[in-house]
Order: C-alpha cells, then sequence, then structure tokens
C-alpha cells in the first residue's frame, strides 16, 4: 500500500509539474515579445489579441488618442506582436535620418507581409540591405529637392479634382490610389501615369515613348495598384490576429 501510494504521489507530482512547465512556456511564449518593450508607455494588451478590441472600437482614431494619453511615442500590440508607434514628425525625422543605422529592421504587419511587391520596398527591407537603399535615396530627395516638387504636387492635385467636377459619384479611395500612383511616378521616375487624369481611368499614355516601353510601364503600375488596393487585415495573419479578427470584426 505504502508503495502504491507513493507511486501515486509521485506521478501526480510529475504531472503537476509538468502542467506547471506548459503553463509557463505558454506565458512566456504569448508575453516574451511584450517583455522586450515593457519600457515603452501603452496600455495593457489583452491576451492573445493586444489591443485589437481598440482597434475594433475607435477604427485608426485609437492612434491619435493613444498618442494624446501616452506620448509620442507608445507601444500598439497586433495579436502578440508590438508595434512601436512614433506619432510626432522631428521624432520621425530623429528615427529616419539621425539614428537609421540603429534601427534596420522593422515588424511588417501581416498584409504587408504576404505582399511580395511590398517586400521589395524600402520600409521591408532589413540588415544591410536597408542601409544600401537608404543612402541611395537619401542623397537624391534632399529638403530643397522635396520643397522644389510641391508645385508639381499640387498641380496632379488639381488635375485629380477634375474628376470630382461633375457631381458623378466617384470611388476615393480609388482616386486616391491614382493620385498617389501619379505623385510618385513623376517625383520618382519623371513620367506622367495620367492615371488620376479625368476620363483616363487606368490607361498610361506615353506619347514620346515605344510601346515596349509603354507595356512595361503599365504592368508595373497595374501590380502596383494591385498590391496597394489588395492590402487588408485578412485572415492570413498569425493565430491570435485571427483570433482578433473573428472576436472583433466579424458578428
Amino acid at each position: 500500500m505504502e508503495m502504491s501510494t507513493v507511486l501515486r504521489a509521485m506521478e501526480e507530482y510529475i504531472f503537476t509539474l509538468a502542467a506547471m512547465a506548459m503553463g509557463f512556456l505558454a506565458v512566456a511564449y504569448l508575453y516574451e515579445p511584450y517583455w522586450k518593450v515593457r519600457h515603452v508607455p501603452g496600455p495593457v494588451p489583452l491576451p492573445l489579441i493586444g489591443h485589437l478590441h481598440l482597434l475594433a472600437k475607435h477604427g485608426l482614431g485609437v492612434f491619435p488618442l493613444l498618442a494624446n494619453k501616452h506620448g509620442p511615442i507608445f507601444r500598439f500590440h497586433v495579436g502578440r506582436q508590438p508595434l512601436i508607434i512614433v506619432a510626432d514628425a522631428e521624432l520621425c525625422k530623429e528615427v529616419g535620418i539621425k539614428k537609421f543605422k540603429s534601427l534596420p529592421n522593422r515588424s511588417l504587419p501581416s498584409p504587408i507581409a504576404n505582399s511580395p511587391i511590398h517586400l521589395k520596398g524600402l520600409f521591408a527591407t532589413r540588415d544591410s540591405r536597408w542601409s544600401v537603399m537608404r543612402n541611395i535615396i537619401i542623397s537624391i530627395y534632399q529638403p530643397s529637392h522635396l520643397a522644389g516638387l510641391i508645385p508639381t504636387m499640387e498641380s496632379y492635385i488639381e488635375r485629380a479634382a477634375t474628376n470630382l467636377d461633375d457631381g458623378v459619384e466617384v470611388v476615393f479611395s480609388e482616386l486616391a490610389v491614382s493620385l498617389a500612383t501619379d505623385v510618385i511616378g513623376e517625383a520618382a521616375f519623371g513620367a506622367d501615369f495620367g492615371l488620376s487624369r479625368k476620363g483616363r481611368g487606368n490607361v498610361v499614355e506615353d506619347d514620346d515613348g515605344a510601346a515596349a516601353a509603354k507595356a512595361s510601364a503599365s504592368e508595373f503600375i497595374k501590380m502596383h495598384i494591385y498590391s496597394t488596393t489588395s492590402l487588408k487585415m485578412d485572415l492570413s495573419g498569425s493565430l491570435f490576429v485571427i483570433v482578433g479578427i473573428m472576436m472583433f470584426w466579424y458578428p
């Protein structure tokens, strides 16, 4: 009897230790990302979903609210992934220009992580490639050069605004993407894509270019617009993001 009692007690003891170890590992897994940024101010994240409930309640307006409450630098958890939000223009300038070598890598939200064309962009690059790309771009886009582009941007905005003159219903998100793409085309490549021109749709006109160049540019623009308009918070994220979406976005 005593031996069986001892064995039973040992089994219970081992089971208890195993359960405690599994619980500890689960807690460590859930809160390990939080622990790294615990010194950054921000609201307490909920288990599994982080701050997705705040995003569902306030929409994108949650970020100004958190900035007013916690200051210009705060953390926001998407599932268990912490994001450090910088909500001040001067601080963004310091992070992106003065201290860019100290911040070579950035976490990517799941929609961008699943977009091949966006993974090749500047803010998705990592390590040495980030430094190389950033040094190439910063040498071109000096403040004086950017200031010289303001009249060009204004002309594109005025041209895009003609789409609103007739009182016809316009999908504003599509117009905004077209306008942004036109501005990028002019600023970066010196080309007028003509996407936001009234009555042009997604047609690209190149009065002086060859047909091959036109086709190549058109294909790039189509890829860019598709990748931009297809970005959304879907079910391709982590388990915890999916749980948050199912709980707060779907009835």
